[in-house]
């Protein structure tokens, strides 16, 4: 615990790593989701010029915001390629894109106005290293930000004492999510297989502690946002398999359900829910021989055309063939 003041947390973005804390209640500080976090709060933003941090970190937000020009044009809100800037949706490009040609014009992020200062410093808050490998996170900023962490706690305001929660290992954090309190870290980004293995053992400690309903309970009653904004596309999708399997229909129709997921998690749900459709019908729009290796009948097309009608058990797509032409 004790070097948890002298790192900086490469799982955490750079808002929270000065802080080393999270705000109770998120608009008294910051916002993560961009762009309600204008400037930051006047304390906050005081840290920053205090410790020489303000203009380095909207150098950094500069360079997120030409990797996000670059990375968002041509697709819409919900790629999941989209998933590693997930701090940035497609609606902010119009404001992230003046303020890019706004430094190009001035020659700086010194010349700037606030507005667009503004943009690029909400972005380089919401950075995580680990994940978007940028590169930006150097060893000067970050000796920047362990010195501006404690900065910010030793002169902390009182009035905005019970706005913050700082990470304490001998309490519930109730500003962080349950698995950050269970886990007291972040998930590493970058080793294969990271997100299952944790999930796995937390699974497992969860049920030995005789918490799983509770944890269920919770999960069930997030606020996902309109339209599911808050997750992830692929679980998105997952809730609306979810919900289509739960009204239990006589014929259930999946056509590009399985897009947001990996090519092995689509395999491993379209199997599950085979199984839970067992004896009803269930006709599926699939891009993978894999996936639908397993049906009583496969058709296969070349745009308009069906090119082929298939039996079960197909390790791969059959030779094409001409399919019979009905007969009036």
């Amino acid at each position: 615990i004790g070097q948890v003041w002298k790192t900086v947390d490469r799982g955490s973005s750079l808002a929270l790593a000065p802080l080393r804390s999270l705000t109770r209640t998120p608009a008294t500080f910051f916002s993560r989701r961009l762009p309600l976090l204008e400037s930051t709060d006047p304390y906050f933003r005081s840290i920053l010029e205090a410790e020489a941090l303000l203009l380095p970190l909207v150098e950094v937000g500069l360079r997120i915001a030409e990797s996000a020009i670059e990375v968002f044009e041509g697709l819409a809100d919900g790629n999941p390629l989209l998933e590693r800037f997930s701090f940035v949706r497609a609606d902010m490009m119009p404001e992230i894109t003046r303020s890019v040609e706004a430094v190009r014009l001035r020659g700086n992020v010194a010349r700037i106005a606030h507005p667009e200062r503004a943009v690029l410093l909400n972005l380089a808050l919401g950075y995580v290293e680990p994940r978007l490998r940028l590169g930006l996170a150097d060893p000067l900023l970050k000796e920047r930000i362990v010195r501006a962490r404690r900065s910010f706690r030793a002169y902390l305001p009182q009035r905005y004492a019970e706005a913050v929660e700082f990470y304490n290992a001998e309490r519930y954090l109730a500003a962080a999510p349950v698995l950050d309190n269970l886990l007291f870290g972040r998930v590493a980004f970058g080793i294969g297989n990271a997100q299952a293995s944790v999930a796995e053992i937390m699974t497992e400690t969860i049920g030995a502690l005789g918490l799983t309903p509770v944890v269920n309970r919770l999960g069930l009653s997030f606020d996902v946002g309109p339209g599911g904004r808050q997750l992830f596309a692929a679980q998105r999708a997952a809730v609306a398999l979810a919900r289509s399997i739960v009204a239990s229909p006589d014929i259930l129709v999946l056509d590009g359900a399985l897009s947001s997921f990996s090519p092995v998690d689509a395999r491993r749900v379209i199997q599950d829910i085979r199984r839970a459709r067992e004896g009803r019908t269930l006709v599926a729009v699939l891009n993978d021989a894999a996936e639908a290796a397993e049906f009583d009948q496969v058709l296969t097309f070349e745009g308009p055309r069906l090119t082929h009608r298939g039996g079960p058990k197909l390790s791969g797509y059959p030779p094409m063939q001409e399919a019979p032409r009905e007969t009036a």
